[in-house]
């Protein structure tokens, strides 16, 4: 079992406020078939940026909360129990515009 820490950052991709990220796996057992599979927690009115993925993929999967993804150029409320998806050459962002904290699993895998 690999010792877990929590990394906090600031206006990730450009977004706004502040997100946590619990990396769950880390690069040994990721075996470079995956960059990250992780637990993500975005602060009440924060966000994570919009941006492109070139050479891999990332999955959202939404645990608790809500908030408003963006898919390339559309834009759709997300909520616990859904599943959202960007391919690579694509691009997608995340906004939490609630007082509660959003909580997902990330998981980006190389293509």
């Amino acid at each position: 079992m690999n010792q877990r820490k929590i990394e906090i950052y600031e206006k990730r991709a450009g977004g706004i406020g502040t997100i946590q990220i619990e990396r769950l796996m880390n690069d040994k057992q990721l075996d470079g078939k995956a960059k990250m599979y992780a637990q993500v927690t975005i602060d009440p009115h924060s966000s994570i940026g919009v941006h492109e993925h070139i050479d891999d993929t990332e999955s959202y999967y939404i645990l608790s909360g809500s908030g408003i993804y963006t898919d390339n150029d559309l834009t759709y409320p997300v909520k616990p129990g859904d599943l959202v998806f960007c391919d690579a050459n694509n691009r997608h962002g995340l906004e939490n515009p609630t007082d509660e904290p959003l909580i997902f699993m990330a998981l980006i895998l190389n293509k």
